[in-house]
């Protein structure tokens, strides 16, 4: 109450003396003011020392040996970098020219070969064959002919020299799918 009591009384002696009342008013706002003005100043001044601060550690670090020794390192990665693209573009495009020479020579026609066999896999099964079947047939006939005394005739040597042909024949055979398959 004695609150309001005064509000009261001094807006009477406001509209009594308005010099005065505009003067008290200018002297608090003044007041004010220069408090948030001084709050303002202060905050200003540690902000200007932060950032001198930090600038001066910047200056600092951009003067330094390591910095300098890591931009140099950054340039000649740089270059290298656009040595590596340039060289990266140049295979790519040889890459997919050599692809279209090989697509456009049609590679499923296969190469001019002995008989049927066309595709460089059948000519080295056929050179295995005949390497193979010349081996296995002097290889026989030596085993044959060192142990000539166990047959009593040369028909039956001949059979035997047959039979070990044909088997020798199956087992490279096998063997030969045996590995394909796997």
């Amino acid at each position: 109450m004695a609150r309001n009591d005064v509000t009261t009384k001094q807006q009477a002696y406001d509209v009594v003396a308005p010099d005065e009342a505009s003067q008290r008013k200018i002297n608090e706002a003044n007041a004010a003011s220069a408090v948030y003005v001084a709050d303002i100043q202060r905050q200003f001044n540690y902000e200007t020392r932060l950032f001198n601060q930090n600038l001066s550690q910047a200056v600092a670090l951009a003067n330094s040996p390591t910095y300098k020794l890591a931009q140099k390192y950054t340039k000649t990665l740089e270059q290298k970098r656009i040595e590596v693209e340039q060289a990266n573009i140049k295979n790519r495009e040889m890459a997919f020219t050599n692809r279209r020479r090989f697509l456009d020579a049609d590679p499923q026609s296969g190469v001019p070969g002995t008989g049927s066999y066309q595709t460089v896999d059948e000519q080295i099964l056929l050179a295995f064959w005949v390497t193979y079947l010349l081996f296995i047939s002097v290889v026989i006939f030596y085993v044959l002919e060192t142990h000539m005394n166990l047959f009593p005739n040369l028909t039956d040597m001949a059979i035997t020299g047959v039979i070990s042909l044909i088997v020798a024949i199956l087992v490279a055979h096998m063997s030969i799918r045996y590995i394909a398959v796997n």
